[in-house]
This record gives C-alpha cells, sequence and structure tokens, in this order.
C-alpha cells in the first residue's frame, strides 16, 4: 500500500527500501527534508501507465531510483563520518542537479 513519507525519512535510512524502488516527490521541485515523498515501484506500473496513480493523485514526479540514493547517503557518509540529514539533503540536491557526488572538501 502506498502512503506518504517525508523525505527525512528516505535519507536517513536509504537501505529500507529496495533498489528497484524510486523516489517521488512534489513536482514544484520546491524541496525540503520535510517534503511529502512516496516510494514505489515502476515494475507495478500497468502496461498503458506513465506514473503510478499514487503519485499522480498526490503531484508526485518521478525524482530518482532508490538506488541512486542509497549510493549518494554513502557517498556523503564516507566523506564525513558526523554527516547529518542536512549534509545528506545537500548530497541529494546536488546529485538530482548535476549529476555527480557532491564533495564536503
Amino acid at each position: 500500500m502506498s502512503k506518504l513519507i517525508t523525505l527525512k525519512d528516505v535519507l536517513g535510512d536509504p537501505h529500507n527500501y529496495s533498489w528497484a524502488d524510486s523516489l517521488f516527490l512534489p513536482e514544484n521541485e520546491d524541496w525540503n527534508l520535510d517534503s511529502p515523498s512516496a516510494i514505489l515501484n515502476l515494475d507495478d506500473l500497468e502496461y498503458d501507465e506513465e506514473a503510478p496513480q499514487f503519485a499522480i493523485e498526490n503531484g508526485l514526479i518521478h525524482v530518482l531510483n532508490i538506488s541512486d540514493i542509497q549510493d549518494v547517503v554513502s557517498n556523503a557518509a564516507q566523506q564525513r563520518a558526523d554527516c547529518n540529514l542536512n549534509d545528506l539533503f545537500n548530497a541529494f540536491i546536488f546529485y538530482y542537479r548535476h549529476d555527480a557526488f557532491i564533495s564536503f572538501v
């Protein structure tokens, strides 16, 4: 069953989700740690669906695959042992905009 969670829930423990899942966030892209999000599996789409119905009903767009988010969080943690949620959010936004890992140095 699909439900809304916060982006901080996802970034705080991305390994809680399957690598096959995807992150959906509000289409306005004015995101923060408290933004509503959904974890949905695109493999569950019907043949004629372009996006999950739950995402459409909640104004959410596909942002990244969970496997990418897991990599972003792992990379940030490797760079900063004391990595906090704000660091993870900045790393996530950087990756989304540049398709590259952030450098905290």
